[in-house]
């Protein structure tokens, strides 16, 4: 499980997340989802030990990850998906996920046709290099790369940004999959409609600041989010 509580950060010079506490099972998934420079990425990167958190404390699986390494969390069982893919260009798709398979030496090979089973077009296209892959292919080749640490939970930073709606269904279908095995999963998603759909509860951010939480059935059926995030 993974606990915040009354975690701060800033972004440059601006404090992007004020006092937001939430928390995320072990299992399923969890949306986060407000507008543009709500603190959304900031959160999940202070979470994965990217930003130093200005404040408050982070709990994963029991232990105190507030000032941890970044590599440290990974290894803790906590994966972060970026916004931007951030794939290894020049590398081919088996290269990308074999790299992100280092920290779980013996588990490769399992870990590796776990991927392939999920995302068989990345299979297809296992010794194509990943600059040369389609933006949907790229970001199933992110989810796999995470995955090939053997994540407990995943982070997943706007998993469908940029993609067609097609694409981007199946990217989230696999998430659902994934959370489904037994893996967390806290998701952040501009499509809230998508996000919501697959989550069983959310947090709204609003200016760096939690406004509203519950299920996310019936974070959906509010008037607030209906206006402003559903359309």
């Amino acid at each position: 499980m993974l606990t915040l509580t009354n975690i701060s950060a800033r972004y440059g010079k601006i404090e992007a997340v004020r006092d937001v506490t939430l928390a995320a099972p072990a299992s399923g998934v969890v949306a986060l989802i407000g507008a543009n420079g709500a603190g959304k990425s900031t959160t999940l990167r202070t979470i994965a030990g990217l930003h130093p958190a200005g404040g408050g404390t982070i709990v994963f699986d029991g232990q105190d990850i507030t000032r941890t390494a970044p590599h440290r969390v990974v290894r803790m069982g906590l994966a972060l998906v970026p916004e931007g893919r951030m794939v290894v260009a020049p590398l081919t798709v088996t290269e990308n996920l074999r790299l992100s398979g280092f920290a779980r030496r013996g588990r490769d090979e399992e870990l590796l046709t776990w991927v392939y089973e999920l995302f068989p077009r990345l299979k297809e296209r296992r010794t194509q290099r990943a600059g040369s892959l389609s933006g949907g292919e790229q970001q199933m080749l992110a989810v796999g790369r995470a995955l090939m640490t053997n994540p407990k939970m995943l982070l997943l930073d706007e998993p469908s940004m940029g993609l067609s709606p097609r694409m981007a269904e199946v990217v989230l279908d696999a998430v659902a999959t994934i959370a489904g095995s037994g893996i967390g999963t806290l998701l952040v998603e501009q499509n809230a409609q998508a996000a919501l759909d697959i989550a069983g509860h959310a947090y709204v951010l609003r200016r760096g600041e939690v406004v509203l939480s519950g299920p996310a059935r019936e974070i959906m059926d509010t008037d607030e989010v209906r206006s402003a995030y559903l359309g």
